[in-house]
């Protein structure tokens, strides 16, 4: 058995951990399966690491992570919530973890970034300046958590390669 597949089922037969030499095995092929995008079995391996260390900001922040990569906006959001509360506790200067409704909350209104946008990229007075503004960059990016938050996730991406296309992907 090859040593990818027996760590692979080490994290799926869910042994409990017992120690910390058990604890870095395991943080060893979390990282390793979620480098390869098996996400899922990285998630069972960060779980375990979890309950025996319910302390570690870092896991549960990988945790939430990796519910984001799996579509599973709930629970992504209680792990960074708890990722959050615990690192607040660990330094003088506080991080700011905001959560994906915070984040909206705090955008303007969809059609006012629409128009702006619109109105930056058309028309005469676009000027290969403005792609050295990077204002001009977020705005996309604002639309697209938008579209994410309505659940419209193929049209945050399909807007985003287009304006990579247009500003990046120069011939």
């Amino acid at each position: 058995m090859s040593r990818n597949n027996r760590d692979s089922r080490s994290c799926i037969m869910r042994k409990k951990i017992q120690n910390f030499e058990e604890y870095a095995a395991k943080a060893r092929t979390a990282a390793e399966l979620f480098n390869q995008k098996r996400y899922s079995e990285a998630l069972t391996c960060f779980l375990d690491m979890a309950r025996y260390h319910s302390k570690n900001y870092k896991v549960f922040e990988t945790i939430g992570l990796i519910y984001l990569k799996l579509n599973n906006l709930a629970k992504a959001d209680l792990a960074l919530r708890k990722a959050k509360s615990l690192y607040s506790g660990k330094s003088k200067t506080k991080l700011s973890i905001k959560t994906f409704e915070e984040i909206i909350a705090g955008l303007e209104p969809l059609e006012k970034i629409e128009s702006v946008y619109g109105e930056r990229i058309s028309g005469s007075d676009f000027a290969s300046e403005q792609i050295q503004d990077e204002s001009i960059h977020r705005l996309p990016v604002k639309m697209g958590l938008h579209y994410m938050a309505a659940g419209d996730f193929k049209k945050a991406e399909e807007l985003l390669l287009q304006h990579k296309k247009k500003f990046f992907n120069k011939s």
